[in-house]
């Protein structure tokens, strides 16, 4: 399996803080995989984190985490023989999880089991959506605010 930082199996399920910063949002994608890494090796599955290093979730904002491991956990058991690449994106105070399977094996499957997680993700004010299940890449994002204090908008 290939990551864009750390060894996976040295993460343990905890924040990774940033200097005087929010959370190291790359570096918690990469916490969250660890117990659904054995499941991609099974079905040979290879997951891509390509969340930049310099993407940030504010402190008061951890308490997603539970639901974004869901969701990467749901996106892992659904894959066949693929490629999941993890990406995030940044506009003013709302960030977007990207997770795109890219050799969509049961698209209406991932879709049913995707959106039991929305309720979940609605208690954190977040939105799960999911495009291209009818096709052999599907993309499932979760959007949520991310409002840190002293955030610079690039």
């Amino acid at each position: 399996m290939k990551t864009n930082t750390d060894s996976l199996s040295s993460a343990r399920l905890r924040p990774v803080k940033c200097p005087d910063k929010g959370l190291s949002l790359q570096l918690l994608v990469n916490q969250l995989l660890v117990n659904s890494m054995p499941t991609a090796f099974h079905s040979k599955t290879l997951v891509i984190n390509e969340v930049s290093r310099a993407m940030e979730l504010s402190k008061d904002r951890a308490a997603i985490a539970p639901v974004i491991r869901d969701l990467l956990s749901t996106v892992i058991v659904n894959a066949r023989n693929g490629q999941i690449h993890i990406s995030a994106d940044r506009f003013r105070d709302i960030t977007t999880l990207y997770v795109q399977e890219r050799n969509n094996y049961n698209g209406y499957a991932l879709a049913y089991s995707v959106r039991t997680l929305e309720q979940e993700a609605a208690v954190y004010g977040a939105n799960i959506s999911i495009s291209g299940e009818q096709q052999r890449v599907v993309t499932v994002s979760i959007s949520f605010p991310n409002n840190a204090e002293g955030m610079v908008w690039e």
